[in-house]
């Protein structure tokens, strides 16, 4: 396991990576892609566009995602 205090993210052996971001800004998300799990804490705080963009960004679309 690599952790990069840097960008706040952990990268594992098997190639997985963990992405800690802020969501106070759209334009933090235009480089994400390929994204299988999200987890939005304090997600009341979050607007509904920011849920959008996140959804563009998921990998694939399985039921509960």
């Amino acid at each position: 396991m690599k952790v990069r205090e840097a960008d706040f993210n952990i990268k594992f052996p098997n190639g997985s990576e963990i992405i800690f971001t802020g969501l106070d800004e759209e334009t933090k998300l235009l480089s994400l892609n390929g994204i299988g799990t999200v987890w939005i804490e304090e997600a009341f705080e979050c607007g509904k566009d920011i849920v959008e963009q996140l959804n563009l960004r998921m990998r694939s679309k399985n039921d509960g995602q």
